[in-house]
């Protein structure tokens, strides 16, 4: 057991929930990831396209942008944020489910869309509904503590740390 904290300072390298059936591994993106990005995004075009524009330009899906996604999501961290449009309702209800509070409606989040990707199957409303996820509301969480028990955190350092994990900064 390592003494290394866990916390927004000292983000975990690793959390890993078992349970009877289920096996999760949650981690970081590295730069590693890349190639799988990238193809993980053109095996879903097909549904990503409905909602979501950039799935429209082929520019966006190239390694080097995908590289500087990865790069900005290793340097963000308490605050866990959930957008989509109003009329993709099934990730609405996943979004409810986990326990995402709902902060507001984003008008016009994302550039008009040309008619053009509308021809192409884009169903998206321009309004995208926010939820978040902050450390102070993880005590509401019904679900939570099941899921704790079966967690295990590994440190910076790799090494498994308490469960109590703590997302607030400590400098």
């Amino acid at each position: 057991m390592s003494s290394f904290p866990v916390d927004r300072t000292h983000p975990p390298s690793r959390i890993v929930y078992r349970d009877a059936t289920r096996h999760l591994t949650l981690r970081p993106w590295t730069s590693g990831d890349v190639d799988a990005l990238v193809e993980a995004v053109h095996a879903s075009l097909s549904e990503l396209r409905a909602f979501m524009p950039w799935a429209h330009a082929h520019v966006t899906i190239t390694r080097e942008v995908q590289y500087a996604h990865v790069a900005k999501s290793q340097a963000d961290c308490d605050r866990l944020q959930v957008t989509h449009d109003e009329a993709n309702v099934a990730s609405g209800r996943v979004v409810d489910r986990c326990g995402f509070a709902f902060e507001g409606v984003v008008r016009n989040g994302v550039a008009a869309v040309p008619d053009e990707l509308r021809a192409r199957g884009y169903r998206g409303t321009g309004r995208h509904r926010l939820y978040a996820l902050l450390p102070e509301d993880l005590a509401r969480l019904d679900w939570l503590a099941g899921v704790r028990a079966g967690m295990t955190i590994d440190d910076a350092l790799a090494a498994p740390s308490p469960c109590a994990l703590n997302l607030r900064s400590t400098a």
